[in-house]
Order: structure tokens, then sequence, then C-alpha cells
């Protein structure tokens, strides 16, 4: 309260209070913004590094600690496994597992300051699909086919008027002649000779088939009551328990 002046303009001598204001005054800190590195909380910065060692980095500014970033990290691939193609003609087969290579990323801390946040760059997803590859070795073929690697091409090893009867593992697959035929001493299916007699039979239990023409040039020749002429396929080479026929020199013996 001051009592009026002389002039009576303006304040006189002051009767109370304060006769001089002028001392200087500390302001208080508004608000901050933080350097690189390091984050606002509340009217201070402290280290990224402080919350979370993982994530020392910030670009500075007007950000909280979830503001902070990671160095590089990797995460691994968590893609889901799509089974392999199965082989064209095979009866079993398996898959391989696939996966794909890590990543590497940068992220945000998260808000509890104990994992991932939002990633910043990087693999923000990797999970696609993985195509799963045929497993080696594991690939068995149907009947006809043989197993190459993860494939089962076509067998082309039998002779006409047969079968095939199994698989291989190369291309040569188990075979046999066709009813009518029978197999001969050169591996082929010739027309078994149905005229009255189909074959011979021997003491030892070898059964020789009788064919409408002759497969080799070593033959058993077979006349029929009907005058049918059939013929008996020799091979080379003494066989046990076999009939055994010599021909100039040379013992042949019948195919089974």
């Amino acid at each position: 309260v001051a009592y009026l002046n002389s002039a009576g303009t303006g304040d006189g001598t002051i009767k109370e209070g304060c006769s001089s204001n002028n001392a200087a005054c500390q302001q208080t800190v508004k608000s901050v913004t933080a350097n690189a590195n390091y984050y606002v909380s509340g009217t201070t910065c402290p280290a990224c590094s402080s919350k979370n060692s993982g994530y020392p980095y910030s670009a500075g500014g007007n950000i909280s600690y979830t503001g902070c970033y990671s160095g590089t990290k990797s995460r691994a691939w968590s893609g889901s496994q799509t089974a392999c193609v199965k082989p064209d003609n095979s009866a079993s087969y398996s898959c391989d597992t696939c996966a794909g290579a890590a990543c590497d990323y940068v992220a945000y801390l998260n808000s509890a300051g104990t994992g991932d946040g939002t990633i910043k760059s990087g693999c923000s997803t990797n999970n696609t699909a993985c195509q799963q590859n045929v497993k080696s070795g594991s690939v068995t073929c149907n009947t006809g086919y043989y197993t190459s690697g993860v494939t089962c091409p076509a067998c082309t090893n039998k002779p006409d008027n047969s079968a095939y009867t199994g698989t291989a593992t190369s291309n040569a697959c188990p075979w046999s002649c066709n009813t009518g035929y029978g197999q001969t001493s050169a591996n082929l299916c010739a027309q078994i000779c149905t005229a009255g007699i189909q074959q011979l039979k021997s003491s030892t239990g070898v059964s020789i088939p009788l064919y409408t023409s002759a497969q080799t040039t070593h033959s058993i020749v077979v006349k029929t009551q009907a005058g049918n002429m059939c013929y008996a396929s020799l091979a080379s080479g003494a066989a046990s328990g076999a009939i055994n026929v010599n021909l100039g020199g040379t013992t042949y013996h019948a195919i089974k």
C-alpha cells in the first residue's frame, strides 16, 4: 500500500510490502527436447542405454524412451512349410524340412522396455511359406518305373508281349511274358505253340516251352500230330538240373 505522491500521479512512499522486487528470479524448465541417443523424461534427458542397454540409440527430439531404437538385430526365419510336390509315378516319398535365412532389422524399444517394439527397418515379417524339397533316398516308384534320384522315369527294358511286374533302381524293371507267350533264351516273349503241345517236360522237372517259330539258331523241333512245327529255345552253357543238348561241340540248356 502506498501514499499518494505530491503530484497526485502515482505511488508515493510505500507504507508496507515490497519496497523492492528487482532481485533475480530462477526460471523453471517448461519443456525439453533430447539430443540424439537421449530421450525425454519429464524435463530431463536420460541416455537411452539407461532404460535398456540393447537400445542405445535415438534420433533425439521430443521422444519418450520408446523412441530409442536398437542397433542391428537378427530374427530367425519363422515361415510356414509347404509340402513338396509328389514326384510323378512315385509310390511313396517324403519331404525335407526347408528354412529361410534370418533377417537383420532395427526396432524401437517397446513400452515395457523388455523386447522389440515397432520394427523400424528390415524384416517386419519373414513368415512367407517355404516350398519343401523331395527328400533324397525317400522315393519309391510305381510298377514299370525306376528310381533315379528323386524322380521316377519309365522303364524301357521289357520286350514286346510282356508286362512289368515291379520297379527297380535302374532301367531294368522285372517283367514277365503275357499269357500265351514264353520267355526265350534271347529274353524275348515268343508266342507259345498251342497245337496240341505247349512244352516238353524232362525227368528232372525242367519244362521247355515250345514256340510257334524258332527263337535261336539251335532249337529242338517238335512236330505235332496236327502237323504243326513247334520249337524249343536253347541257350549256350550248361545249367544245373536243366536239359542239356550238345550241338556242334557246344552245350546248350533249356530255358525254364
